[in-house]
C-alpha cells in the first residue's frame, strides 16, 4: 500500500539506479525519500525493477492520485 503523503503538489522526481544510485551531490538536495512498497505485502524486500519501470509505477501511482483525490470535483 502506498501511504507516503507530500505536503506539496509539485517537484521534481529523481530516480536512481540499483547500481549506482544518486549522484551525493544530487542527494544532498533531496528532503523527500519515495520506495515502491513490497509486494506481496511483509515480503522483506521487493523484485528488483529497472529505473524505467520504477519510474513509470511512481508516475501512474501519482496520477491515479490526481485523478481520484476526494476533495476534487
Amino acid at each position: 500500500m502506498y501511504t507516503k503523503q507530500f505536503g506539496s503538489s509539485n517537484g521534481i522526481l529523481v530516480m536512481g539506479n540499483e547500481g549506482k544510485g544518486i549522484r551525493p551531490g544530487i542527494e544532498a538536495l533531496i528532503n523527500e525519500k519515495l520506495y515502491i512498497p513490497n509486494f506481496p505485502e511483509g515480503r522483506e524486500t521487493s523484485e528488483s525493477l529497472n529505473v524505467a519501470i520504477a519510474t513509470a509505477v511512481v508516475c501512474a501511482e501519482f496520477r491515479r492520485r490526481q485523478t481520484y483525490a476526494p476533495d476534487q470535483k
